[in-house]
């Protein structure tokens, strides 16, 4: 795989460190938060508690183009608010951003996040950036990351918006995407037509995506 020059290839959005505060158009929040946002500092202000990040902090990744096998070391962040992957070259450098292609892929020590289109066997069509767990051959896992809050008050005049990340599972088998949740009886439904898988299913649980991810690895073999 051969090194690419990322600084080439980049179309700089000028995102500023404060972008969550600015970047508010394309929420999918259940609440406008647009309302806790204090531009006046005035003292009765509303706050946003939590973080519209999946890594607060910029994490060590590789980003590669499947098209040319070339790829660049980076610093990266996943945006759940604006759905995009922020970029450093350096610790310190500007935060930038590249087209959503699906060529491009992130990839961190545990997962991928990658640009697709999906459309589920019930019709629902769903795209942007998922967190890629898996993917060998035709057998794909991936979550779809929201982003939601939830009003609080702490005192009779400060209201709080705490934001948190929820997540949409599905998992590819051939052509068919079904939408999942991390429990044992949703997977025995789709992977129990190999004989081996019959007592993995008895032996072993299924309530996070590292069990999906060894229960696949299995059933691939």
């Amino acid at each position: 795989m051969k090194k690419f020059i990322l600084v080439l290839f980049v179309v700089a959005f000028g995102l500023e460190s404060t972008s969550q505060e600015q970047g508010v158009t394309g929420s999918d929040l259940l609440i406008d938060y647009t309302k806790y946002i204090d531009y006046e500092n005035n003292q009765n202000s509303k706050y946003i508690l939590g973080s519209i990040y999946l890594n607060d902090d910029f994490v060590e990744g590789k980003i590669i183009n499947t098209e040319t096998n070339e790829f660049q070391l980076a610093f990266l962040r996943y945006n759940a608010l604006e759905d995009l992957v922020e970029i450093k070259l350096t610790k310190d450098s500007k935060i930038q951003v590249l087209p959503k292609v699906d060529n491009l892929e992130y990839h961190f020590e545990d997962h991928s996040i990658v640009f697709n289109e999906i459309e589920t066997t019930k019709g629902d069509v769903i795209n942007g950036y998922f967190i890629e767990y898996f993917s060998k051959d035709d057998l794909v896992f991936v979550a779809k990351p929201i982003l939601t809050g939830k009003e609080e008050r702490f005192s009779i005049h400060d209201d709080n918006l705490k934001l948190f990340l929820d997540y949409d599972y599905y998992v590819q088998k051939k052509e068919n995407v079904e939408e999942v949740r991390l429990a044992k009886s949703n997977f025995e439904k789709y992977f129990s037509d190999k004989d081996k898988m019959e007592p993995y299913f008895k032996n072993n649980k299924i309530k996070n995506e590292s069990d999906v991810v060894a229960m696949l690895q299995f059933y691939a073999q």
